[in-house]
């Protein structure tokens, strides 16, 4: 597991090549696993693999020109009528989402979780067509990463922890 943990990475280059549908739904299978409040399950997830909406989806992002190469987009929202505590179901999706992560990787696919595209949430929406009861939460891109041998730093564990008091 802390193999998969240290080498789970923000793939941005990706090579033209498909993702099964099959494979799609065993991330999302990965997804639905995580713990929620009360059992909520208050995340939705939208699969999007058509290149006109992909395209569309993209042009609401200042990384369009990368992720137009993706192979796939899930778009996670919140129900926010299947809500019982935002701040809770907020952390739940996340974990939602990283199981994702960590799911394709474990599949040696790449992901990338886009968090700057909520700035447009509602032009994602009005694409999507989703319920107003949904809040879009991050757009995942999904597809085969091509070898990336750029690799990000992580602080020392000692600079994050504190024991007892801060």
């Amino acid at each position: 597991m802390h193999s998969l943990l240290k080498n789970r990475k923000s793939c941005r280059k990706y090579l033209p090549k498909s993702v099964s549908i099959q494979d799609v739904y065993t991330i999302l299978e990965g997804a639905r696993w995580a713990p929620s409040g009360k059992n909520g399950q208050p995340w939705r997830f939208v699969i999007v693999r058509e290149k006109e909406i992909k395209n569309r989806i993209a042009d609401c992002s200042i990384y369009k020109d990368w992720m137009r190469d993706a192979d796939t987009y899930l778009l996670i929202y919140l129900d926010k009528e299947s809500s019982y505590n935002y701040k809770k179901d907020l952390q739940a999706i996340g974990a939602a989402i990283e199981n994702i992560c960590l799911q394709a990787s474990s599949m040696g696919i790449g992901t990338c979780w886009i968090g700057e595209i909520l700035k447009m949430e509602a032009e994602v929406n009005v694409i999507i067509d989703v319920p107003n009861t949904y809040e879009l939460m991050a757009v995942i891109c999904v597809g085969y990463g091509e070898k990336e041998t750029f690799r990000t730093n992580r602080m020392e564990l000692k600079q994050l922890v504190y024991k007892e008091i801060y």
